[in-house]
């Protein structure tokens, strides 16, 4: 289309091109219409049904990765991609929301429930195995409120202002007035009351005394005492003294009093730490980074590091180690091993611990994985590789494989179920999973431009959408255009 100076009017050019595109998108949106008059399950681009073989599932999509709806026995969902993802199990009692995970999420198992926003607005509910119901709502680190028909559990607080936390931040009770001025804290027999915290406190507890005004002094002493537990039989509890004073310069504690492994310290910064004890001894001067030499009398090695902990070596039964940082590192224990080649360009890790058996191998920290866990009984592995952000694919322990081309957040984040059913419909390339039980696999490309679905017995292929089919069952096969029968044909 140009514009013609002596008329002054627009005209095109190419117009026999033109009317045979436009008579091609016409002959193309009849064969739609008759393929759907004719009860197609496949509308183009907008709507595709496909079975994934690792669940199994039944998936119908619309708008290609934008809406999809998942069928899973009796438990199903929707998603729209990449904001809002719903569950429902209902044979668990269960079921998940998600929008803009994880901005926004709700959780329901059973009559628990848990709604949150950032992690700094929640509402949460349920009953526990008394039947005592409970629902508390927080807004962190503001408001924490609990109503519950269990009189332990019921609270109100207002920060800074005034109020009573129960069971919450580590702690079983928590009290406050106009914070930081004086709070109170509980934990298990030990009661702490803090003024101005955290510079003075008070502390007690079953015989336990202590106080401090921080940084210049602070000390506390505890006996050995002996307590009855959960499974009514007594039970002794180790004591303990700690001093400090001009805090971090100096300080000396002594831990595990009337245990076999009583441990003694005594710290002079920078100048010199010590520790002593039956299993333990260990050395440093010059904090943080002059020497420092370690010998474990159970385990049976000795450990040098100077300047700690950039350079060291260990030689003994226990541990056998050559670092330096970040040049290499070679650090092996009887079950365990630890590598790295130029931090962060090379990284190994692995564990022997049966039946447990793992190796990982990462370069770049996280841009490529590679993760092989094992069950030495069983001999199942699991194996997952990820090429950040290229592609993931793992390998389940019951056979199942799936591998994504194009994965955005997976090797960042790795077994994050939500993330693989939020985000990864929006930018995945290609996906492929098999079923090891049924031996049944499914392939898709360009969300489900071209996908094939396979199993033993039947085959089913869809191009363009699911413009064009061909469908295999048994020794018998068929073709569609527009969901019209083309031909058939038996092997």
């Amino acid at each position: 289309m140009i514009f013609d100076n002596g008329s002054g009017r627009l005209k095109f050019v190419g117009k026999t091109c033109f009317i045979k595109c436009f008579k091609a998108n016409i002959w193309l949106a009849i064969g739609w219409l008759i393929g759907i008059s004719v009860g197609a399950d496949v509308l183009g681009p907008f709507n595709d049904t496909v079975t994934l073989a690792a669940t199994p599932s039944e998936r119908s999509e619309w708008f290609g990765p934008l809406f999809h709806r998942v069928e899973e026995g009796t438990a199903t969902g929707w998603t729209l991609s990449p904001v809002i993802s719903y569950r429902n199990q209902p044979d668990l009692d269960r079921e998940e929301f998600d929008f803009g995970y994880p901005v926004f999420s709700y959780s329901r198992f059973g009559d628990e429930y848990r709604y949150q926003f950032l992690q700094l607005l929640a509402w949460s509910g349920g009953s526990d195995q008394t039947n005592q119901i409970t629902k508390k709502f927080s807004l962190f680190p503001l408001i924490f409120t609990s109503r519950s028909t269990d009189p332990e559990h019921h609270y109100t607080a207002i920060g800074p202002f005034y109020g009573t936390i129960k069971h919450r931040l580590m702690r079983d009770r928590i009290e406050f007035k106009m914070f930081p001025i004086y709070s109170k804290t509980s934990k298990n027999d030990v009661i702490t009351r803090n003024y101005f915290y955290p510079l003075v406190h008070l502390r007690e507890g079953n015989q336990l005394q202590g106080w401090q005004v921080w940084p210049f002094y602070g000390e506390e002493e505890k006996e050995i005492t002996v307590v009855t537990n959960r499974f009514g039989a007594a039970e002794q509890v180790p004591g303990h003294e700690r001093q400090f004073a001009l805090w971090p310069f100096w300080s000396r504690s002594v831990e595990g009093i009337g245990t076999t492994n009583e441990v003694r310290q005594q710290l002079i910064l920078p100048f010199y730490n010590s520790v002593r004890s039956s299993a333990r001894d260990s050395t440093s001067v010059l904090l943080p980074f002059g020497p420092t030499w370690t010998t474990q009398k159970e385990k049976g090695y000795f450990e040098f590091g100077f300047p700690w902990p950039l350079i060291g070596y260990a030689r003994g039964e226990g541990k056998h180690m050559d670092r330096i940082t970040p040049l290499f590192s070679r650090v092996s224990t009887p079950n365990a091993r630890s590598d790295f080649y130029l931090w962060p360009l090379y990284k190994f890790n692995s564990v022997h611990s049966p039946p447990l058996d793992r190796k990982r191998t990462r370069i770049g920290l996280f841009l490529y994985s590679d993760l092989t866990q094992s069950n030495t009984e069983t001999g199942q592995t699991f194996h997952r590789r990820d090429l950040w952000p290229l592609f993931s694919k793992r390998e389940e322990m019951n056979g199942n494989e799936r591998l994504q081309i194009l994965a955005l957040l997976e090797p960042l984040v790795p077994e994050n179920r939500r993330v693989e059913r939020v985000y990864a419909p929006a930018y995945s390339l290609w996906t492929s999973e098999k079923n090891a039980a049924t031996q049944e696999s499914c392939r898709s490309m360009l969300w489900n431009f071209y996908t094939v679905e396979q199993g033993p017995e039947s085959k089913k292929v869809s191009l363009l959408f699911g413009l064009f089919r061909y469908e295999r069952v048994g020794d018998r096969g068929n073709c569609r255009l527009f969901s019209i029968p083309l031909a058939w044909s038996q092997r």
